[in-house]
């Protein structure tokens, strides 16, 4: 009978997720992106070192991607179709190879403005904005001692646009080629990139076990637009992040968990617009942008076992991000009299506080119930700077100011309320994992019909060796 009840939910769960195509938020999700404060074989992208704990696995992850604030975890490639594969090699060290259709955006939003480029006597029509570096490959090493462990997280992506010209178009050409041969107009490229490296370590004492990571990333651009003689654009930018956090087990029911993390992504750089007359390039042709992010979060998680198989955790947290956009441009009067103009969006967001809190137990031998909340209540100020120096020494200054405050009737307030339900499947040497849509409670399977959405947001697969 136990066999056969087994087997039912199996395949309830196994049939619903069918259905679901791309589907999927798993246990650190469904237990409120709880992964800040305990361990999971995905904590290996925070912390690459737990990649020496988790060896000898292979994993399938598969996502549905939703759009909201807390369903993006904290690294945004958890939430896409993903793979990995952990070995134990020689000497004790761990290779972690994980394969994703993840697209890196961070230079999407710089390139925004950057797609019509004006070249004498015609308009390219060649857009970046959008642009993703597809992520090639991460590669992890770890090692575990005696007193801790070490480990290595390299990340690279990158892609290539292009864009053939229709022979319609007029634009410049080589004063050596015929103009009427269509060679001479070259084609539009563009490339963008991202690298990293990550390096974390931890140290294991008595009571407390201590989780470090550092990462440097960089993130890049070239336009070359129209054949070698254009100028083009090329920018660069960083990303840098720390990250630490403490277990520390006060008794056998309750541990407490601090957290802290920085992030700070920058990125500059100069786009130029081919004026046509041979390569000069006078100041109004450039345009000058930068951009930067700043998050900071600083959390404790407060983990009990009340009892045996299950675990219960609060965690209450500040969170605080500032974000800007700068744009700078020239303008020249009749007297060849160069003039800055620049542009400022900044966008500063205080959440205060956030509080995730998760429940997971196993109430069988082979089965595992989670559920989870988040409450954020956050305060967004968005202000637009404009200057503009129009006679030497004298600069005017619009700001607009726009706080963000609960609205009466149907709009929503400031604050924000998510739940999650999940349920987990072991067996010997697999483990599965799934996130309900938490509207499938209010929507229902829909048997009959088919429609609706899918049962699962996320699911994942680990077997073990």
């Amino acid at each position: 009978m136990q066999r056969l009840a087994r087997f039912v939910v199996v395949a309830l769960v196994v049939g619903g997720f069918a259905s679901t195509a791309l589907a999927s938020f798993t246990r650190v999700h469904t237990l409120g992106e709880g992964g800040r404060y305990f361990k999971d074989e995905s904590g290996v992208r925070l912390f690459p070192q737990l990649v020496a704990e988790f060896a000898d696995q292979f994993g399938l992850d598969v996502c549905k991607a939703v759009n909201n604030t807390f369903v993006n975890p904290m690294d945004p490639l958890l939430s896409t179709v993903s793979g990995h594969l952990h070995l134990n090699t020689y000497w004790g060290i761990v290779l972690g190879v994980w394969a994703s259709d993840y697209d890196d955006r961070s230079a999407a939003e710089f390139t925004e403005g950057f797609g019509v480029v004006n070249t004498a006597g015609g308009n390219i029509g060649f857009d970046p904005t959008g642009s993703a570096a597809n992520r090639q490959w991460d590669i992890f090493l770890g090692r575990a001692f005696d007193w801790g462990s070490l480990g290595l997280h390299v990340l690279y992506g990158s892609a290539t646009y292009s864009r053939s010209p229709a022979w319609s178009e007029t634009t410049k050409f080589d004063p050596a080629c015929d103009p009427n041969d269509k060679q001479c107009r070259l084609s539009d490229k563009f490339k963008v990139y991202e690298l990293g490296l990550q390096f974390g370590g931890s140290l294991k004492f008595s009571r407390v076990t201590l989780d470090t990571s550092l990462k440097y990333g960089a993130h890049g651009y070239n336009l070359k637009a129209d054949g070698p003689s254009f100028p083009g654009s090329l920018n660069a930018g960083s990303e840098i992040e720390f990250m630490t956090r403490a277990n520390w087990a006060l008794s056998a029911r309750w541990s407490i968990v601090p957290m802290f993390r920085v992030n700070y992504f920058s990125m500059k750089g100069t786009h130029s617009t081919d004026t046509g007359d041979g390569g000069y390039l006078p100041e109004e042709a450039e345009t000058h942008r930068s951009i930067s992010d700043l998050n900071l979060e600083f959390g404790a998680a407060f983990m009990l076992t009340p009892l045996s198989g299950m675990t219960v955790y609060i965690a209450p947290a500040i969170e605080y991000r500032l974000k800007q956009l700068t744009t700078g441009t020239h303008e020249v009067d009749s007297n060849d009299t160069v003039w800055n103009k620049t542009h400022t969006a900044k966008e500063e967001m205080l959440t205060l506080p956030s509080i995730r809190s998760g429940l997971e137990y196993q109430i069988l031998d082979w089965m595992v119930l989670r559920a989870a909340f988040v409450k954020l209540i956050s305060d967004v100020t968005k202000k637009d700077i404009n200057k503009f120096a129009r006679t030497p020494g004298d600069n005017t200054t619009v700001t607009t100011k726009t706080a963000f405050v609960p609205k009466i009737g149907d709009q929503p307030s400031n604050a924000a309320y998510y739940y999650t339900l999940g349920v987990g499947l072991t067996f010997t040497h697999l483990f599965l994992d799934f996130e309900l849509d938490p509207g499938y409670l209010a929507r229902g399977p829909y048997v009959l019909s088919g429609a609706g959405a899918p049962m699962f947001f996320q699911a994942s697969a680990t077997w073990t060796f």
